[in-house]
């Protein structure tokens, strides 16, 4: 007996394959009740559509619409599919219910984005961002609904009863999002927030981790579930099941390699990059002294997602006591390289970072003493939901009060917030094709050694607490009667422009500032804050809640808006790119839609 060449044999095994999922796609068609739930998900996606959002849609809004009001049309769909039996009772009859399912659910990921740039281009308030539509519809949410499908037919073949199977997926896929939080076991992967500046960029070694995991872990229980097929046959409840063949030995065994590899990575960047929970002063502290002077020189690079904070700052006495000690509250998410002043080091409280000093001599009332420091902050571990990404690509943002020594350890308001105003000197430095802006005049601004640099300085004093900013920002400068104003915008938010000079416009009238008081910068930043709920007939809101991932600050304000009485130098006014100024303290975590 002749014996088939191997290509044969290949091209054999997927026209096999292909007719079964044919067959198993038209059974699918036939279904009234998937027919009707796609309905109810196009009718509700349409609500959210014209309804939640006003006349600003960009993309990455859409997309978080998509999934808050969508999604669980499209989760009922891919377990429904996923727990009917196969048509063909055997290995490649498994294969073929997952691969149908699959697709099936990547036609209705087309076609609730197709409804979605149609409203978007209706709109036309917008520009399109296909890549990222891409991503968000079948790298995203595609995976996750994928992994869904996939444990909903391992499930059928592995218990044998429709509605048992459908239970038990609903139970494994709901309990494990709802009860646990690492990674490693809510299962399928995380629908990861977007932004219009860096699209999943942030998240995408998350991503991409998560989606080798949950994909090998699908595998290994579609293994089983072909096991307990050929089980089932043996003990005389079905067709004879044939062995596995060496291919499909080895894509069990690939998948069994990538679940462990991945895991194993994910655990180690998970546990590199946990929150650290804060611990406050111990009884009997003593009281700590003020800035009056930063000087800072801070590098920004966007592409590692580096940032080095060197600088000197001169502290003053205002109490009525001397001070022997200095206390100061290092964010966990920063090397000290050096820090520096007249004094001897007691020790490093690793839990909290605190770092202590006895002075040589103490401190006198209004007596001052200069501090320099050396920081850095490299970005490690697996961005979580629980952090809001801060070192981005584009449209960094960060604080004093993550890039400088606090005074002060204690746990709570962060003291740069209730402290007095100092004088203000910044000096940074970001790459070649970005524009980096803080808080005070630009004195100057030059390249160097394939860098961009940037020294602003205050007129006046200003408050401690400020931001900095690096990202690829177009900039427009107006002169109006409530002020001037710059605006720091993203190239394709151009229609975003009036909603942030509306917002500086009312900022400058019910403060101080006025055309008087100089500049109002206002700076368009990144904003990962998605629709977590599911969405009915438009009604959806966007939470705000959560906690404080690992060495970071207490969330950002405008200090335009928290601070109407401050006499500033060029304040900023941080501007979600959602199209709302940030008059608020944004959410220092970000949990976004699972499913």
């Amino acid at each position: 007996m002749a014996t088939q060449h191997p290509k044969r044999h290949w091209l054999a095994v997927m026209q096999t394959l292909a007719a079964l999922v044919g067959n198993e796609i038209c059974a699918a068609s036939k279904q009234p009740a998937c027919w009707i739930v796609l309905g109810l998900g196009i009718a509700n996606l349409l609500a959210g559509l014209l309804l939640v959002t006003t006349d600003w849609l960009p993309t990455f809004v859409a997309l978080d619409i998509v999934c808050a009001n969508f999604a669980f049309a499209l989760w009922i769909v891919a377990v429904y599919l996923g727990c009917q039996p196969p048509l063909a009772r055997c290995g490649r009859g498994i294969a073929a219910k997952a691969f149908a399912t699959a697709l099936v659910a990547a036609a209705m990921l087309t076609a609730a984005g197709g409804i979605t740039v149609a409203v978007q281009l209706w709109r036309g308030t917008a520009p399109l961002d296909l890549p990222l539509y891409v991503s968000g519809l079948y790298a995203n949410l595609g995976v996750s609904t994928v992994h869904l499908a996939l444990l909903a037919v391992a499930m059928q073949a592995i218990l044998d009863r429709k509605w048992l199977s459908m239970g038990v997926t609903a139970i494994v896929w709901i309990a494990t999002n709802l009860g646990f939080d690492h990674p490693l076991l809510r299962f399928g992967a995380p629908i990861h927030p977007a932004s219009g500046m860096n699209g999943h960029g942030p998240f995408l070694g998350s991503l991409v981790a998560t989606g080798i995991y949950w994909t090998g872990c699908c595998i290994l229980l579609l293994a089983a579930g072909r096991w307990a097929a050929g089980w089932r046959s043996a003990k005389g409840r079905g067709p004879a099941q044939r062995s596995l063949g060496p291919n499909a030995f080895a894509v069990v065994w690939t998948a069994a390699v990538a679940w462990a590899v991945s895991g194993g990575w994910i655990f180690h960047n998970a546990s590199i990059g946990a929150p650290v929970e804060a611990v406050g002063n111990t009884p009997g502290d003593p009281p700590q002294p003020d800035y009056s002077r930063l000087d800072l020189d801070i590098v920004i690079s966007p592409l590692e997602r580096f940032l080095a904070s060197r600088g000197t700052a001169i502290v003053v006495n205002r109490h009525n006591v001397p001070i022997p000690n200095l206390h100061f509250g290092i964010p966990r998410a920063l090397e000290v390289v050096a820090l520096t002043t007249t004094g001897e080091m007691e020790g490093i409280d690793e839990t909290t970072g605190c770092h202590r000093y006895r002075l040589n001599r103490p401190l006198e009332p209004k007596e001052t003493l200069m501090i320099e420091f050396d920081l850095r902050w490299t970005v490690i571990g697996l961005a979580d939901m629980h952090s809001t990404p801060r070192l981005v690509e584009n449209g960094t943002i960060v604080s004093t009060a993550d890039v400088v020594p606090a005074l002060g350890c204690a746990i709570g308001p962060h003291p740069f917030r209730t402290a007095s105003p100092v004088a203000y000197r910044a000096r940074l430095g970001t790459s070649l094709d970005q524009v980096a802006v803080t808080a005070g005049t630009l004195v100057r601004a030059w390249k160097e050694n394939g860098w961009s640099f940037f020294e602003y300085e205050s007129q006046g004093p200003i408050s401690p607490f400020t931001t900095i900013h690096s990202g690829h920002y177009a900039i427009r400068r107006e002169v109006r009667d409530e002020g001037s104003f710059e605006v720091f915008y993203h190239p394709t938010h151009r229609k975003n422009l009036d909603r942030m000079l509306d917002a500086g416009r009312a900022i400058a009238k019910r403060s101080k500032w006025g055309a008087n008081q100089g500049l109002v910068r206002i700076v368009e930043i990144p904003d990962y804050q998605p629709f977590r709920c599911l969405g009915f007939l438009g009604i959806c809101r966007a939470e705000t809640g959560g906690r404080r991932g690992r060495g970071q600050a207490p969330p950002l304000r405008a200090y335009a808006a928290d601070r109407p009485d401050d006499k500033m130098a060029a304040p900023l006014l941080p501007y979600s790119e959602r199209g709302y100024p940030l008059n608020r303290p944004p959410p220092s975590e970000s949990t976004p839609p699972r499913a």
